[in-house]
C-alpha cells in the first residue's frame, strides 16, 4: 500500500470483511485508496462483512472533526471468479483496468480444478489491476509446523494438508512457476517473497536438521506489477450496469471514513435467492 498508494483496492476471497477492515483502520486520513470492494462466492460471508464494515462507524462529532478529508467508499459484490467472461476485455465492467491493488491473500489453494484454471485470466487478463498480491500455503514449511507444534490441520502426517478446506498447497518452485507462467501471458512483471515464521522455528530448524532456506516462509507471495504503470481509470464505477459479469451488488458502494466505517450505518441486506449463483 504505501509503495504504490493505489487510488482503489479489490479484495478477492474477502470472507468476513477482516482484511477490508484491517486496511480501512490502518490507512492514515488523506493517504487511504478512495475505494474498497470486496468479492465473495458466499452470501453469509459478505453478511458478516458488511456488518463488520457497518460498525467502523466513528462518532458524529469524531466523524463531523475529520469532514475535510474526502471519506473511501465500500462496496461488496457477491459473484465468483469462474462465472464465465471475467477473463475477457469488460468482463469486470467498471473494475477492468481500474483497479489500484487487487489482493488475493489464502485464497487460491482454497479454489477447485475450474475456478483455478479460470483465476489468472480473470484476475490478470480481465480485472487487470495496477498491482495484484497472491499469497498462499508454502508447503516446504509444513514439516516446521508440525516439529513446533504450531499445526492447524487435522492430521499432522507428512503430506497432510494445513486446513480441511485446501485442495493443494505448493511448493515455492510450483508457486513461483505457476505465477510466472501467467506474468507472461498477461503482461505483468512479478517478483516472490515469504511471509510469517513459527515462533519456535529455530529450535524446529535444528530438531529437523534443515535451514532457513531449506523451507522458506510460512507463506509465500507472489507482487505483479502491471507493465505500463497505471490504472486505466481514476475512477470506479459501480453501478448496476458496470458490474462483473456474473455478479451482484451486495452492499453499498457506502462512505466509510478511514480509521471508521459507513456514515449511513450500512444496509446488511443481501440479494434474494435466485440474484446469484450462490
Amino acid at each position: 500500500m504505501a509503495a504504490h498508494r493505489p487510488a482503489s483496492v479489490v479484495d478477492l476471497g474477502c470472507s468476513a470483511g477482516r482484511g477490508l477492515g484491517h486496511l480501512l483502520r490502518a490507512c492514515s486520513p488523506g493517504a487511504a485508496p478512495a475505494l474498497f470492494v470486496g468479492v465473495d462466492r458466499s452470501a453469509h460471508g459478505l453478511r458478516l462483512a458488511a456488518r463488520r464494515l457497518s460498525s467502523l462507524a466513528p462518532p458524529e462529532g469524531e466523524a463531523a472533526a475529520g469532514a475535510g478529508a474526502a471519506a473511501p467508499r465500500a462496496a461488496l459484490l457477491l459473484g465468483s471468479l469462474d462465472a464465465p467472461g471475467l477473463g475477457e476485455p469488460g468482463g469486470w465492467g467498471g473494475l477492468g483496468g481500474a483497479a489500484g491493488l487487487a489482493l488475493a491473500l489464502e485464497l487460491i489453494e482454497h479454489l477447485d480444478p475450474a475456478p483455478l484454471a479460470a483465476f489468472g485470466a480473470a484476475l490478470l487478463g480481465g480485472l487487470r489491476p495496477a498491482v495484484a498480491l497472491v499469497t498462499t500455503p508454502n508447503a516446504e514449511y509444513n514439516p516446521v509446523l508440525r516439529q513446533a507444534g504450531a499445526w492447524g490441520g487435522a492430521a499432522v502426517e507428512p503430506g497432510a494438508l494445513r486446513d480441511c478446506d485446501h485442495r493443494f498447497e505448493w511448493t515455492r518452485a510450483e508457486f513461483e512457476a505457476h505465477c510466472r507462467g501467467l506474468a507472461a501471458v498477461h503482461g505483468y512483471d512479478v517478483t516472490f517473497d515469504g511471509i510469517g515464521h513459527a515462533v519456535a522455528e529455530a529450535a524446529a530448524l535444528a530438531a529437523l536438521g534443515r535451514s532457513p532456506a531449506d523451507v522458506g516462509a510460512a507463506s509465500q507471495a507472489a507482487i505483479f506489477v502491471r507493465r505500463g504503470g497505471e490504472p486505466a481509470a481514476t475512477t470506479v464505477e459501480l453501478s448496476a450496469g458496470a458490474l462483473p459479469r456474473g455478479a451482484a451488488l451486495a452492499w453499498g458502494p457506502a462512505a466509510v471514513a478511514v480509521g471508521g466505517g459507513s456514515d449511513s450505518g450500512g444496509d446488511c441486506d443481501m440479494p434474494a435467492a435466485g440474484g446469484g449463483e450462490f
